[in-house]
């Protein structure tokens, strides 16, 4: 990183790390350049190239001057006087004030012209209207991709689009639509290169390390250290670790297929039935292959199982979950369902202690 001065051309910069970082650094060393070769501090050179040496006022009009904060003056020097003083009237105190300015503020996102010159400073014109064209025209592209692509949050993007009238809403939801459905489908489905040995490698490595890696940290750990990355959907990978090595990578894997949700939920349940054989992704099959089976949630000494029925849609199909009960019930199992809103209720984990000792 460094600094170039605007008084000598002198070109200052530095590696050390200091309480602020490397921009730290450079504001201390250039400091004592100013103070050393041109007899200023710097209040005065910031106030000579962006202030045309005019103190700034405290925006309230009470007319006293502003304090100058030499922090992070040199990096972002027109709020290195903020805009109000601290004299006890304004600021975030004055709810008045502060709402004037953010009607100020939202109105200027009315005017289409200011609107339009705003977001071509900040992002580029030509960058706007290419991420555009990528979104209308490529089929290769999901819009995460083209986010990444110009280094823009597609979110963003889309905002900018629709403001600008550059996009209108049956253009996005169409084109939204198509990348839902079929490219990230297709993304999903991709394979990886050398999947049978890689597989091998990540088998071997869980049976080293068991209980520490979930699919999607496997699959982290793996890009981390190999330059033969995986890219793929984690539960591709899982489907050809479980087709290879059957039900025993469950046995080695931390939680299987899991959402964070539920991870959380095992996490806390494990503390509460550390003395009880479990098992998590218990598998009942069903029809004359392991395909036809039923995966549950957790399973307490071959006997109890308990479903964890997230807030998100993994157990919207309350029909299925019906069939699955009966089904564990007609084997001798014994099921409890537990909701996501009883999971933030700590006596939910009590009753299932208790659930486990009296039945």
């Amino acid at each position: 990183m460094e600094y170039i001065c605007k008084i000598c051309g002198e070109k200052i910069e530095s590696n050390t790390k200091t309480e602020y970082g490397q921009r730290g650094a450079i504001s201390q060393k250039f400091k004592k350049h100013l103070k050393n070769v041109h007899n200023i501090s710097l209040e005065q050179y910031i106030l000579r190239f962006y202030f045309n040496n005019e103190i700034p006022k405290c925006k309230c009009g009470c007319g006293n001057n502003l304090v100058f904060c030499e922090k992070n003056a040199l990096w972002d020097p027109l709020n290195s006087y903020g805009k109000f003083i601290n004299c006890g009237h304004v600021g975030r105190n004055n709810e008045q004030l502060r709402n004037k300015l953010k009607e100020q503020y939202k109105s200027k996102f009315d005017n289409y012209d200011w609107l339009k010159k705003h977001y071509y400073n900040e992002y580029g014109e030509q960058i706007i209207k290419d991420a555009l064209n990528d979104f209308l025209y490529n089929n290769e592209l999901t819009n995460v991709d083209i986010g990444k692509k110009y280094g823009i949050d597609y979110r963003t993007l889309t905002n900018i689009w629709r403001k600008l009238n550059l996009l209108s809403e049956e253009q996005y939801l169409e084109r939204s639509k198509y990348r839902k459905f079929q490219l990230s489908g297709k993304r999903r489905r991709k394979t990886f290169d050398n999947a049978t040995e890689i597989c091998q490698k990540l088998f071997n490595l869980i049976k080293t390390k068991q209980q520490e890696f979930t699919i999607t940290s496997l699959i982290n750990y793996w890009n981390e250290n190999n330059l033969n990355q995986i890219e793929t959907d984690p539960f591709i990978v899982l489907n050809y670790l479980e087709n290879l090595y059957g039900d025993t990578i469950y046995e080695y894997l931390q939680f299987g297929r899991k959402s964070k949700e539920e991870q959380d939920f095992c996490k806390v349940l494990k503390f509460f039935i550390s003395n009880k054989k479990y098992k998590f992704g218990k598998r009942l099959q069903y029809g004359k292959n392991k395909r036809e089976s039923y995966i549950y949630d957790i399973c307490i000494n071959n006997k109890y199982i308990i479903e964890y029925d997230g807030e998100g849609y993994y157990h919207q199909n309350k029909e299925y979950d019906k069939i699955k009960e009966d089904f564990a019930i007609s084997k001798g199992y014994k099921i409890l369902r537990i909701s996501y809103k009883d999971f933030k209720n700590p006596l939910t984990f009590i009753k299932i202690k208790e659930w486990l000792n009296n039945d």
